[in-house]
């Protein structure tokens, strides 16, 4: 149950951020829509997470950054299957790890402030953060159309 509220949380902050305005049923729409290939998506991208944090911590990270595109993917190509929406998140990710990283430190005072004040701050800052990654998303998608290359591929992969 918390896998589609957590894809239809990211498709809430993609409204936003494109200016189309939000409603709260947004949140509710990975339930009506495909539900078991939202639960599935999440669950194999957990089951990749995990393997490659066994390898070290890193690595983990790493493909935590390459994955965070997947939700995303999910609202705006549909017809993808669950592997490939998480391959065409690495593919879109690719030499763009740094700059979601670097995203990420950015708020990480923000993060701070949100546990000094016992969560209450998350209420303020989870919105704002989710809608600057959502934007981040868009401005990479944007890059890759303008630059003619192929929207998603089809070679699948870990």
């Amino acid at each position: 149950m918390i896998a589609p509220l957590t894809i239809g949380w990211s498709w809430l902050a993609l409204g936003v951020s494109r200016e189309k305005g939000a409603s709260f049923s947004t949140l509710f729409k990975p339930f009506q829509t495909r539900y078991f290939k939202h639960v599935i998506t999440s669950f194999v991208m957990g089951v990749f997470l995990v393997l490659w944090t066994l390898l070290f911590i890193v690595p983990g990270i790493i493909k935590g950054f390459s994955y965070s595109l997947t939700p995303y993917i999910l609202r705006d190509q549909p017809e993808l299957s669950a592997l490939e929406s998480i391959t065409e998140s690495r593919r879109l990710m690719d030499g763009h790890k740094m700059e979601a990283f670097m995203l990420f430190l950015s708020f990480f005072g923000w993060f701070l402030v949100g546990i000094l004040t016992l969560g209450i701050g998350f209420f303020f800052i989870g919105p704002y953060f989710s809608t600057t990654y959502a934007t981040f998303y868009d401005s990479i998608r944007d890059k890759q159309v303008d630059s003619n290359e192929p929207v998603h591929g089809t070679e699948q992969g870990f």
